[in-house]
């Protein structure tokens, strides 16, 4: 007991209270601070009832538990600010900024709608604490409650910054929504439908997002790490720069999706779709790649060293051009189109293949021009027509690789096996056989 007694004297004792700011001091002694900077200001449980905080500065500021009620808030600043369990009935808020404030839990009174809040941050309210609401209602979502168009478009626009972590959103509809720098961390999107909504620098770490419809959003600069994404459809969607590490992109659709410069590392793209993906200028050595693949995959100058990609099916006419494919495993992919009549295939202009497992691609028209291949396994491969112009080949093993009208020119074969420099072991030959790159995109 006498301990509890101490740390409770020692928490109002003269020297705790003179390492508070002055501004902070004010506040406790007149309930009076318009204008003042409390930003990160220590406020847990603070009796502030009918304060006058107009224009206050609160940023980051711990309000948890606070009693807030009938205080003037008008214009201030609650960005970022802690105000779970906060009492802020009959509170004036007018013109507040409460992007990225936490309201879990927070009073407003028995009706939201009634509270002198921004519209905005009532839906953010409801969305956190009362998702059953929006779900049998979801005419809220266009602000139902407000009169007028331009308040609803108002509304829709204005979720930006909202904190809506660990909140219930499942099978909403956010569609066109500017949900930018938004918290979404541990929040529960399956099925949500997100199509054209602006996330850009977003947070969604460990988010459910399975089977949610993102096509054509703007996830920019986001935070998607160890985020579920299993069947989720980011159709055209644009991920430049977006951290996807550890995240589950298992059977998602990532066609024509731009992932320039994201980071993947650990990521599951197993059975992911990826035609006209843009997967350029990333470091893709731990990630797993497995299922249909995708045709017209953009690899340039992305760091694929030791990529396991024997499980894709196809990647017919894929661009890596300059991309480091040091012992990765490219065995039996299909790497030509199923059209008999393309003159094109993959691109590996420049690129890193040393060491690489090529046994069994389909390779046909494919552009090796001043790539490295040296060391690699093209054993049975099929390089018709390919184009090997500079190309180092140096100890390479083509052993009945299929290598009609291919180009020369200036290739160093040093060291090389040639198709018939040894005896053909049948068992071997019929378990290394292509695939029937036309029956497989057929």
């Amino acid at each position: 007991m006498g301990i509890w007694l101490f740390s409770a004297i020692a928490l109002t004792s003269p020297v705790a209270l003179a390492q508070e700011s002055s501004a902070v001091r004010q506040l406790r002694e007149t309930r009076i601070c318009r204008g003042c900077n409390l930003r990160q200001a220590s406020l847990q449980r603070a009796y502030l009832q009918g304060a006058n905080l107009q224009g206050a500065n609160l940023e980051g500021a711990d309000l948890r538990r606070a009693n807030l009620r009938g205080a003037n808030l008008v214009d201030a600043n609650l960005l970022n600010a802690d105000l779970r369990g906060a009492d802020l009935r009959g509170a004036v808020l007018e013109g507040a900024d409460l992007a990225g404030a936490n309201l879990a839990e927070t009073n407003f009174g028995n009706d939201i709608a009634a509270a002198d809040l921004d519209p905005q941050w009532q839906l953010a309210w409801r969305l956190v604490n009362a998702p059953e609401d929006v779900q049998r209602d979801p005419g809220l979502l266009a602000l139902a409650n407000v009169s007028g168009a331009e308040d609803a478009v108002a509304i829709a626009t204005g979720l930006s910054g909202a904190n809506l972590s660990h909140s219930n959103l499942s099978g909403l509809t956010f569609s066109d929504f500017d949900l930018s720098r938004s918290d979404f961390s541990n929040a529960k999107l399956a099925g949500t439908q997100l199509a054209g909504a602006n996330l850009e620098e977003s947070r969604l770490v460990a988010a459910d997002l399975s089977g949610a419809i993102l096509t054509e959003a703007e996830l920019r600069r986001a935070d998607l790490s160890f985020a579920t994404l299993a069947a989720t459809d980011l159709t055209g969607a644009n991920l430049e720069q977006t951290n996807l590490n550890t995240a589950d992109l298992t059977n998602a659709s990532l066609v024509g999706a731009n992932l320039r410069q994201a980071q993947l590392i650990q990521a599951d793209l197993s059975g992911a779709m990826l035609d006209e993906a843009v997967l350029a200028r990333i470091d893709l050595r731990q990630t797993t790649f497995a299922g249909p693949g995708g045709a017209h995959v953009n690899f340039s100058r992305s760091d694929l060293s030791r990529v396991d990609f024997s499980q894709v099916v196809s990647l017919a006419n894929a661009n890596f051009e300059r991309a480091n494919l040091e012992g990765a495993n490219l065995s039996r992919v299909c790497f030509a189109d199923a059209n008999t009549d393309e003159t094109t295939g993959a691109n590996f202009e420049q690129a890193n293949l040393t060491g690489a497992n090529l046994q069994s691609a389909v390779l046909h028209h494919g552009n090796f021009r001043r790539a490295s291949l040296a060391g690699a396994n093209l054993n049975y491969g099929e390089f018709n027509h390919a184009d090997w112009t500079q190309a180092n080949l140096e100890n390479a093993t083509l052993h009945l690789a299929t290598l009609e009208d291919i180009t020369i020119a200036y290739t160093n074969l040093a060291g090389a096996e040639r198709p018939g420099d040894r005896p053909v072991n049948l068992a071997e030959f019929r378990a290394a056989q292509p695939r029937d790159c036309f029956q497989v995109n057929e």
